[in-house]
């Protein structure tokens, strides 16, 4: 919930330049580097950390094809498990276990790579939202 309320109410990022994600990497506890989403059209706006209890995230922000926002977390899953979430149930797609669902009218979705989970939060449709957070997950 939290998540999805960050996305829908974002704080203005405190970087425009993704060449200063790494810096975040000692706060979130994984490495923080910027999605490229190929062959999908988006545009990196900024990033911030965020901090959720006692856990903290990096939160980059996305604009999309026709103009829709897309919120991107990426966090240390063993903080965090994403497969504890109880509001997101598991896909396999790809051979890969990726968790979807919809909270308060947005579409979630998360996967993890190489010690690494990503989660968006998205107004596009579940399985728009399940594309990018494999393409995010494939750096």
């Amino acid at each position: 919930d939290d998540l999805v309320t960050q996305h829908a109410q974002p704080l203005p990022p405190e970087t425009t330049n993704p060449e200063d994600l790494p810096r975040f990497d000692p706060f979130v506890g994984v490495p923080v580097r910027r999605p490229q989403f190929q062959p999908f059209p988006v545009k990196f706006e900024g990033a911030r950390v965020h901090t959720m209890r006692d856990r903290r995230a990096a939160m980059l922000q996305y604009v999309a094809h026709g103009g829709h926002r897309v919120t991107v977390y990426l966090f240390n899953p063993r903080a965090v498990p994403v497969e504890r979430a109880p509001m997101l149930r598991a896909r396999m797609v790809r051979e890969r276990p990726v968790y979807v669902g919809r909270i308060n009218g947005y579409s979630v979705a998360a996967a993890e790579k190489s010690g690494v989970g990503y989660a968006l939060a998205t107004d596009l449709s579940d399985e728009e939202s399940t594309q990018l957070v494999l393409a995010a997950a494939a750096q």
